[in-house]
């Protein structure tokens, strides 16, 4: 229904016939560029230690390993083959590692890209890295499907790479794209990064002026970076003493002071004649800022988006308050799981039907599912019942070896026959 509704809005000329569009006029035609470059959130998702572990936790969580399932032979015929297609495919590709590095990236930026090598026959797909892109071409429903707006004007739909990469725009027939928290609109999707990464302008009343005047709060990556600068240099002004050389006089004073910039940083000796006292003077604060790095730090962590964070670099955290963290976490990384479950699929189908026309994907129903298959528990009853059965059939289901060496297992103390000669 959805595609007929889709095909009609897209047959009417919108300049006759208006509807409510998604993409900015402003965007059509020229193209979209991310609020931050993909190459500044990676970077910052490794150069920061705090950010690495915003991404890896929620990362690990989105990702942890996938199996595929189908539906049974009785529900469809042909589902094993599909999945037999499916699973080489996915073993050619190294859809595991594909996986792991685009939950990262889809984390970190909100977006994720896999070229399709063989478009035509779907037997391969590789990951092209986010940061080789910087601007996406859609139509005015977000979608790259021409309509009648996109024809009459000339627009090209696509991703465009950057000019380190050759600056090449790539169609998004040959692409599998995943877009997550897509916001105002935007062909783009929008991770963790963006938040920490993006300033914030108000317009505010100055009262000494009374005029309105713009003002700007820098992003909470750049606030810790320059918390983490200026705690290095208060570390180097104030980590040793401070010693304060008093001279009887100026002159002997000046010569200390000459020969003191002689003394080496690790210590030396120093002969003077004259009287001089040294004192040590304590260094202490006159305000304590405890209470603004927490908070400062407490608003980075919210961007970041992982409670788990703070259950590592906050002392008391109880076994309840790690359980309420996971909850929030698990939370969190479901959405992003469907997404990425739901793209995956749809290039299976296409898979499936590239490598035999016969088969029907959705009658298929090969499924990604994610963790490990549940493997059921071997009970020391079952193992009993199918020896059993073995014995009254005839069929070698179980050989007594096999048999002996899984009752051990189980905790069965057996002994070896003992040998008919004696000793």
């Amino acid at each position: 229904m959805n595609g007929l509704i889709r095909t009609i809005v897209n047959a009417v000329d919108p300049e006759r016939h208006g509807y409510a569009k998604a993409l900015k006029p402003g965007k059509e035609g020229v193209g979209e560029s991310p609020r931050i470059t993909f190459k500044k959130q990676i970077e910052a998702s490794f150069k920061d230690t705090a950010v690495r572990d915003f991404v890896d936790v929620l990362a690990l969580g989105v990702m942890p390993g996938f199996y595929t399932s189908c539906a049974t032979e009785d529900e469809y015929k042909g589902a094993a083959r599909a999945k037999q297609i499916v699973d080489d495919f996915n073993e050619t590709s190294d859809m595991d590692g594909l996986l792991q590095v685009s939950g990262r990236e889809v984390v970190a930026t909100g977006n994720s890209l896999w070229q399709l090598m063989t478009p035509d026959k779907v037997q391969r797909v590789v990951h092209v890295p986010i940061v080789s892109f910087e601007k996406v071409f859609t139509n005015e429903l977000l979608e790259f499907e021409d309509t009648q707006l996109t024809k009459k004007r000339k627009i090209v739909l696509g991703f465009k790479q950057t000019a380190e990469y050759g600056g090449a725009l790539i169609p998004a027939s040959g692409l599998c794209f995943f877009r997550y928290n897509p916001i105002d609109g935007s062909g783009w999707g929008s991770g963790l990064m963006r938040a920490l990464m993006e300033e914030y302008s108000w317009d505010e009343t100055d009262l000494n002026t009374n005029t309105n005047v713009t003002r700007t709060r820098p992003s909470f990556m750049e606030i810790k970076a320059k918390l983490d600068t200026n705690l290095i240099r208060i570390f180097e002004k104030f980590g040793g003493q401070i010693e304060a050389w008093i001279a009887e006089n100026k002159t002997l004073a000046q010569a200390l002071q000459a020969e003191l910039k002689k003394t080496p940083q690790y210590g030396g000796r120093l002969v003077a004649s004259g009287k001089i006292d040294i004192k040590i003077p304590t260094f202490e604060g006159r305000v304590r800022f405890d209470g603004l790095v927490d908070y400062l730090w407490n608003q980075f962590l919210l961007g970041g988006q992982s409670p788990l964070v703070k259950l590592f670099t906050t002392p008391g955290f109880t076994e309840a308050s790690a359980t309420v963290a996971k909850d929030m976490g698990d939370a969190l990384v479901k959405p992003i799981q469907r997404l990425v479950k739901r793209n995956v699929e749809a290039l299976w189908r296409k898979v499936i039907v590239a490598a035999d026309k016969d088969l029907d994907p959705v009658k298929a129903a090969v499924r990604l599912n994610w963790g490990s298959p549940k493997v059921p528990e071997l009970k020391l009853s079952d193992l009993v019942a199918l020896a059993d059965i073995s014995a009254k059939s005839g069929q070698p289901f179980i050989r007594p070896e096999e048999l002996r060496k899984n009752l051990v297992k189980f905790g069965v103390e057996l002994w070896e026959p003992e040998s008919k000669g004696g000793a």
